[in-house]
């Protein structure tokens, strides 16, 4: 949380404790983060501005049924294993958990694809031949 809006974080931590499925952890290390993801019921991050960033494939690897918002960029990452909802409708995010909490999301071979596709060292290679390429 951005501890510049300490009144949206009272309000928002206290919004959350009254459900008792969701659990706000805080800051989690790596090992802590990996035991969360592979022990929750699903992953959910319907959101509006954020980038398609590790979360979504940290919470796949890991096995965790995905939730997350409709559009390109996370349909070329997760592909198949994720369930998508529009981020500006309740009904849909309401209906896409459901279908997250129903029905596995990740298939089995995909943490092995996600380890093939997304490593740091596929990325610094491709970015290495991204400047061969303008020299």
């Amino acid at each position: 949380f951005n501890k510049v809006h300490p009144t949206y974080i009272r309000e928002f931590k206290k919004e959350v404790s009254k459900n008792p499925y969701i659990h706000y952890t805080g800051f989690l290390s790596q090992n802590d983060l990996a035991n969360y993801y592979a022990g929750a019921s699903v992953f959910a991050a319907p959101s509006w501005f954020e980038t398609t960033g590790l979360v979504y494939l940290e919470a796949a690897y890991a096995g965790s049924p995905s939730l997350v918002a409709s559009g390109e960029r996370a349909k070329e990452y997760l592909q198949d294993n994720a369930v998508y909802a529009d981020p500006s409708s309740i009904d849909s995010i309401s209906h896409a958990l459901e279908k997250a909490l129903k029905s596995p999301t990740v298939s089995k071979s995909f943490p092995k694809y996600i380890e093939a596709n997304y490593t740091w060292e596929r990325a610094g290679k491709e970015l290495l031949n991204i400047y061969k390429s303008l020299i």
